[in-house]
């Protein structure tokens, strides 16, 4: 020890343990360095250069060729997560044009804390000043946003901040029962699917609480074909009439859909 703490010499005397660690495959290390990059290039990450060293140190020592590589193309940004996260960085307050999932729109005054991807969905998590708490909001859904020179003022950290991206409100929900090909529930996870029973052979029916009925329609028209809503009534109806509305805009279809 005291050879090491003056020369940092270590002698190995007992090389048995070393010689049987167990190896990556140089197909292991390039998806380890393939997700690596794909973390490396997520908004709103911090410990770039970290990532980057520890990403070029395993390609090195895996001797990780062309043939072996494996490249994740990123989901596309939304245009002003840029602006998110120089707020996110410079901890300073972003104020925000915000249209949910209703189509109403609110000027919202928030300290970016955190950015997730969910899906391919790109989210900010925040103290909101407006509503005086924690929140989340989909980038996509920011109209414009403008920065400030105001300084963060909450004592909440990202590290604190839990897993789920929502905290249930307390009223306004809804509780849709979909079925669908049982290979499919995996794509709706976020919205915490709860099997039922009365489902065909190879199908799924399940229950899913979602706070907008229109943003059910969304998901939906996200995979044609897949979803069938089973009820609540309204949520059929609004479903349906979404589709209608979406249908209208195309004028070839205009005919057809009379």
């Amino acid at each position: 020890w005291d050879l090491f703490l003056k020369e940092r010499v270590v002698f190995v005397t007992n090389e048995v343990e070393l010689r049987r660690a167990p190896r990556l495959t140089s197909r292991e290390a390039a998806t380890l360095v393939a997700g690596l990059q794909y973390i490396e290039n997520i908004p709103g990450i911090t410990d770039r250069r970290a990532i980057k060293a520890l990403r070029e140190k395993l390609a090195k020592g895996a001797n990780v060729s062309s043939a072996n590589a494996i490249h994740i193309e990123p989901p596309p940004t939304p245009p002003l997560i840029e602006e998110v996260r120089k707020a996110l960085d410079t901890k300073t307050q972003l104020e925000i044009v915000y249209q949910n999932a209703d189509q109403k729109r609110t000027t919202r005054s928030i300290e970016p804390l955190r950015i997730d991807l969910v899906a391919s969905s790109w989210y900010v998590r925040g103290y909101c000043h407006t509503r005086e708490g924690i929140m989340t909001f989909r980038i996509d859904r920011i109209i414009s946003a403008t920065h400030t020179r105001r300084r963060h003022t909450t004592r909440v950290l990202a590290e604190e901040l839990g897993d789920e991206l929502f905290d249930p409100p307390t009223s306004g929900l809804h509780t849709v029962v979909l079925e669908m090909p049982s290979n499919s529930v995996r794509l709706i996870t976020e919205f915490a699917p709860q099997q039922l029973a009365g489902a065909p052979a190879g199908f799924a029916r399940v229950s899913v609480t979602i706070g907008s009925l229109r943003s059910l329609a969304r998901v939906v028209a996200s995979l044609p074909g897949t979803i069938r809503v089973v009820s609540p009534p309204e949520a059929t109806r609004t479903v349906t009439a979404w589709a209608k509305e979406a249908l209208s805009a195309y004028p070839a279809s205009r005919k057809s859909s009379k």
